[in-house]
């Protein structure tokens, strides 16, 4: 599974998420992170045209990476790696708020990095 998704940041609120730090209890634990607006500043506008809205969604829980990382592993995947990319890629790029893993289900696994030239 590639996840690309949200994450919050445990120090601080950044990018619109809520200054207070909420749990999100599920089935196989109790996750910490933070509340995020989808609707933006302004909740009249519409967001039908923006691909990256959760358009039924009014808000989003955003984990702790570490807590997303739980949840990957709670789901019955073992192998999790991170993946970084070298260049920036679209919508991702310079957001620290972004966090993309590469998950594998069953036995743990060792990925092997190749270059590849432009």
């Amino acid at each position: 599974m590639v996840l690309c998704t949200h994450v919050a940041h445990p120090d601080a609120s950044s990018h619109g998420c809520t200054e207070e730090v909420v749990e999100y209890v599920g089935e196989h634990g109790t996750y910490r992170g933070r509340h995020f607006s989808e609707r933006g500043p302004d909740p009249t506008v519409e967001q039908d045209n923006d691909l990256w809205a959760a358009w039924s969604n009014e808000g989003s829980f955003w984990p702790f990476e570490p807590d997303l990382v739980r949840m990957i592993e709670a789901a019955g995947f073992r192998s999790i790696d991170k993946v970084v990319p070298r260049r920036p890629l679209g919508a991702v790029a310079g957001r620290s708020d972004q966090s993309c893993h590469l998950s594998l289900q069953g036995l743990a696994a060792r990925l092997v990095q190749f270059d590849v030239q432009a």
